[in-house]
C-alpha cells in the first residue's frame, strides 16, 4: 500500500519536509516517517470523531433530545470513526509489509557481521560497531553507500574468513534492496548499543569531554550514547573509526549537517584527538 508522499505531507507535518530532506538524503525515509506520522494523526482524529459522539450523546440526554434524532447523531460520528479507523489499520499493514517481505534477515546480518564482528560489535578500531545504532541513522548510511556519496575503502575484515574476498560499503549496500535495507537497520537498531573497549589516555579525554559538553552535547546526548537523538552513536564506538571521520568531514569527503560542520571547522588537531579519546573513554 503506497500513499503519496505529498498527501503524507498534508496530512501529517507541513513544516517538517524541509528538515528531514536536510536530515535524510533518501526519499524512503522520508516516505516511511511520513507515513508514520500519517497514521499518528488518523488514530488522533478517530479518537477525536468518538469523543465527539460521546459528547454529542450527553448533550442530547441534557436538552431531551428525541431517539431518532439521537440515533442519528450516534450514527454519523460512528460512520466517521469507523472508516478512519479501518484506514488507520490499513496503513499499519502497509507498513509492516516491507519489513515482511525483506530478505532472510539473519543471512544478511551474518553478512554485516563479516567485517562489523560478531552481533554487529566490532573488533577492529577503524571498523564500526553497528549493533545499537538508531534504525534512520543506519539506514540513511546504506542509502549514502548506494549513492556511493561516501568514501568506500575496500575491507579486509571477514571474520578471518580469507577465503572471502575483500569488499567495499558500496559494494555491499548496491545489492541491497530498499526493504533489505529497512529490515537490516530495525534489527540492529533493538540489540542496544554496546560500548567498546580500548586504550585511552585520561587527560586527553578530559579535554574532549569539555568539547563534547560544549559544541557537542545537544545532538549527541549522554556523552553520544543516547539512541533516541538519532544521531550516530559516539560514546564507545570504536577511535580508529571515529579518526576517519573526522579526516573525511573535514577534507569534505562525506557530508555533514551545516551546524556541525560550523562546530568542526572550529576545532584544531589536538581538538579532534581529545573527542576521540573521550568517546574512547566511555566503556
Amino acid at each position: 500500500m503506497t500513499i503519496p508522499l505529498w498527501m503524507m505531507w498534508y496530512l501529517s507535518c507541513p513544516n517538517c519536509l524541509g528538515c528531514l530532506k536536510i536530515r535524510y538524503r533518501s526519499a524512503a525515509l522520508q516516505e516511511r516517517y511520513f507515513l508514520i506520522l500519517f497514521v499518528g494523526k488518523l488514530g488522533l482524529l478517530a479518537y477525536r470523531d468518538i469523543y465527539l459522539w460521546q459528547n454529542a450523546n450527553a448533550q442530547a440526554h441534557s436538552r431531551y433530545l428525541t431517539g431518532t434524532l439521537l440515533e442519528g447523531i450516534h450514527r454519523a460520528r460512528l460512520e466517521i470513526a469507523m472508516k478512519r479507523q479501518l484506514f488507520l489499520i490499513f496503513s499499519v499493514v502497509g507498513l509492516g509489509i516491507p519489513a515482511l517481505a525483506a530478505a532472510d534477515i539473519d543471512a544478511l546480518m551474518e553478512d554485516c557481521n563479516g567485517c562489523h564482528g560478531a552481533n554487529g560489535v566490532s573488533q577492529w578500531t577503524d571498523m564500526p560497531s553497528i549493533a545499537g545504532i538508531p534504525e534512520f541513522v543506519l539506514a540513511d548510511a546504506l542509502y549514502i553507500y548506494q549513492d556511493e556519496a561516501r568514501p568506500c575503502a575496500e575491507s579486509e575484515y571477514r571474520m578471518g574468513d580469507t577465503s572471502r574476498a575483500a569488499t567495499t560499503m558500496c559494494a555491499v549496500a548496491a545489492e541491497l534492496s530498499e526493504d533489505d535495507i529497512d529490515a537490516l537497520a530495525a534489527a540492529y537498531a533493538e540489540m542496544g548499543w554496546t560500548k567498546v573497549k580500548q586504550d585511552f589516555d585520561a587527560d586527553k579525554a578530559a579535554a574532549g569531554k569539555a568539547i563534547h559538553d560544549a559544541d557537542c552535547d545537544r545532538c549527541h546526548s549522554e556523552a553520544g550514547t543516547n539512541p533516541e537523538d538519532e544521531a550516530s552513536m559516539l560514546g564507545g564506538q570504536q577511535m580508529g573509526y571515529l579518526r576517519d571521520s573526522f579526516a573525511q568531514y573535514a577534507d569534505g569527503s562525506r557530508e555533514q549537517p551545516k551546524k556541525m560542520k560550523e562546530k568542526l571547522d572550529a576545532l584544531s588537531a589536538d581538538d579532534v584527538e581529545a573527542l576521540v579519546h573521550y568517546y574512547g573513554s566511555i566503556q
